[in-house]
C-alpha cells in the first residue's frame, strides 16, 4: 500500500512539473485595444532556423494591421522562407506575404478588416542564412477600429432591382383597387 501511494504522489508531481512547463512555453497574450500595437523584433543575430510566436487577444472586433521588414543583402544579411502566419487557436487565418524589395529592404505585411474577440497568436519564422551574423527583422502588429464590410456592386444592384420590384407590385395593386373604385 506504501509503494501505491508513493507512486501515486510520484505521478502527481510529474504531472505538476509537466503542466508548469506547459504553461512557461505557451506565449503570453497581450491583450490589445483598438489604436494599441505590439512591437515586433528578431532582435540582432538570428542564426539557423527560427520561429518567434507574438500572442494577443482581442476584447472587442478590431482589425489587424501586421507588417515587418527586413535587410536582404544576398551574401551577408538575408533569411530564407521568412513568414508571418496569424493563428486562432490552432487555425491558420492569414499569412504574411513579402513585397517587392525595395534596396535591400524587403516588406511583408497583411490587413485583416474584422477579427472577433479572442486569442490569436502571430508566428514569424524563416532560416537565417546571411554570414553577417545579424540577421534580424522588425515590425508592428497593430489593432485597427473594426471596418464596417461595403457592400460590392452585385449587392446593390439585387438590392436596386427588388426595390424595382416592390416598387412595380405597389403601382399595380394600386391601379386595380382604383379600377374597382371607379366600377
Amino acid at each position: 500500500m506504501k509503494t501505491f501511494a508513493r507512486n501515486l504522489a510520484n505521478l502527481g508531481r510529474t504531472v505538476a512539473v509537466a503542466v508548469i512547463l506547459m504553461v512557461s512555453l505557451v506565449p503570453s497574450a497581450h491583450a490589445l485595444a483598438p489604436g494599441e500595437a505590439i512591437a515586433l523584433s528578431g532582435g540582432s543575430g538570428l542564426t539557423g532556423q527560427f520561429n518567434h510566436s507574438y500572442g494577443f487577444s482581442l476584447s472587442a472586433p478590431a482589425g489587424i494591421d501586421y507588417f515587418s521588414s527586413r535587410i536582404n543583402f544576398p551574401t551577408s544579411f538575408s533569411i530564407a522562407g521568412f513568414a508571418a502566419t496569424l493563428f486562432s487557436g490552432t487555425t491558420a487565418i492569414i499569412s504574411g506575404i513579402d513585397g517587392a524589395q525595395t534596396g535591400a529592404l524587403v516588406p511583408n505585411s497583411f490587413f485583416l478588416g474584422l477579427l472577433r474577440p479572442g486569442t490569436y497568436r502571430l508566428d514569424i519564422g524563416g532560416f537565417a542564412v546571411g554570414t553577417s551574423g545579424l540577421d534580424s527583422y522588425s515590425g508592428m502588429l497593430r489593432a485597427v477600429p473594426a471596418i464596417a464590410p461595403i457592400p460590392e456592386p452585385e449587392i446593390w444592384a439585387m438590392m436596386l432591382i427588388g426595390v424595382g420590384l416592390v416598387v412595380i407590385r405597389l403601382r399595380q395593386k394600386s391601379r386595380l383597387a382604383s379600377a374597382r373604385h371607379f366600377s
